[in-house]
């Protein structure tokens, strides 16, 4: 726990974060959601918005915090493992910490409020402008081994931002739009490490512990999965047309199979569909395969479909129980004939479909 003497706790934290102590151990550490809080208490706004409490390594190395620094407990054999707090650091130990914890394990998040924590103009968040903005872009380049994040330039251009505005005596009105527009520029480019603008992860499934399928049980119907780690419009080329369009058609096709498709949030909207039979989940880049290895075990994964290339192998379909599809790129049970001869039918109205007009 790092706690300033001034923030608070809620009732129930406590409990809380030994329930998910004990729940999780191979977690490095607990987290929640709490509030932003001013010098008497009152609230100023939640932690993380929409109120949805989530993690991601990537997005924290190469965008900005997203821990609630007094909502979170530390299991102290992960502490002693990474060397404490680095006391060289002086504004962001925390978020050095919670990169450094978050590489033995997967933080446990915490669907609560526990804490509060105390903003005002003398707070060392608050006073810290440009030697804040270096160090943090240091403990980045440390951690991420580049001179400049999308997050450390973020945060250094915010900081340049108030200096604009306060200081109109130095800086013309029109100054302040070309830093305004470089800021939006970075910040969109969080997005690729799993980030919002603002820094916080964007919702993915991140904390699927709990998570169970939303059709509840398979109910005698065969469940397909569609790993897609490897296609996105940009590098892909025009084959994504063409693979959208397959598997499109391989949906309407097969109404009585159910189909899971395991994005990232650079694809995502690719095959957002309004199907009863289809569902999108969004993993984080960062164990996009560990979660997808996870959640075709527990979700009775019948067939996994492989984009093209399989940079790595999942270990949820053994040798035995599944063979190779060149033709289509995948990895597909023996017994799925069905799905088989529909994917190949799709691929080719899915090429006719782009075909150029005769004349």
């Amino acid at each position: 726990m790092l706690a300033n003497s001034d923030d608070f706790f809620y009732p129930g934290a406590l409990e809380a974060a030994a329930k998910a102590y004990f729940a999780d151990p191979n977690a490095p550490f607990m987290f929640g959601n709490g509030y932003r809080v001013d010098r008497g208490g009152r609230k100023l706004a939640e932690f993380f918005p929409g109120g949805h409490v989530q993690f991601s390594r990537e997005a924290t190395v190469f965008g900005l915090n997203c821990v609630l620094q007094p909502a979170a407990f530390i299991r102290r054999s992960a502490l002693e493992r990474v060397g404490f707090l680095d006391a060289e650091l002086h504004y962001g130990f925390d978020t050095d910490l919670w990169i450094k914890l978050s590489a033995l394990g997967r933080p446990r998040p915490i669907q609560r409020h526990l804490a509060a924590s105390r903003e005002y103009g003398e707070t060392k968040t608050s006073t810290g402008s440009f030697p804040r903005a270096e160090e943090l872009r240091r403990i980045a380049e440390r951690h991420a081994d580049i001179a400049a994040t999308p997050g450390s330039i973020s945060y250094y251009l915010d900081t340049l931002h108030r200096l604009v505005s306060a200081r109109p005596d130095v800086f013309p009105a029109e100054f302040a739009p070309a830093i305004e527009q470089f800021w939006s520029a970075s910040a969109r480019l969080l997005a690729r490490h799993g980030a919002r603008p603002d820094g916080f992860p964007i919702p993915v499934a991140d904390d699927l512990i709990e998570l169970v399928p939303a059709r509840g049980p398979k109910a005698g119907r065969r469940r397909v999965g569609i790993e897609l780690r490897q296609v996105n419009r940009g590098n892909s080329g025009g084959i994504v047309v063409v693979l959208v369009g397959m598997l499109r058609t391989l949906f309407e096709r097969e109404p009585d199979v159910d189909f899971v498709v395991f994005s990232t949030v650079f694809n995502r909207e690719l095959l957002a569909v309004d199907a009863p039979n289809v569902e999108v989940l969004t993993l984080p880049l960062d164990r996009y395969f560990s979660e997808l290895a996870r959640l075709a075990r527990e979700w009775e994964i019948d067939v996994l479909i492989r984009s093209y290339p399989p940079c790595r192998q999942s270990t949820f379909l053994s040798d035995d129980k599944s063979s190779s599809c060149p033709t289509c790129s995948t990895r597909i049970t023996r017994s799925f004939s069905t799905p088989i001869r529909s994917i190949s039918v799709a691929r080719r109205s899915a090429f006719r479909s782009k075909e150029p007009a005769r004349s």
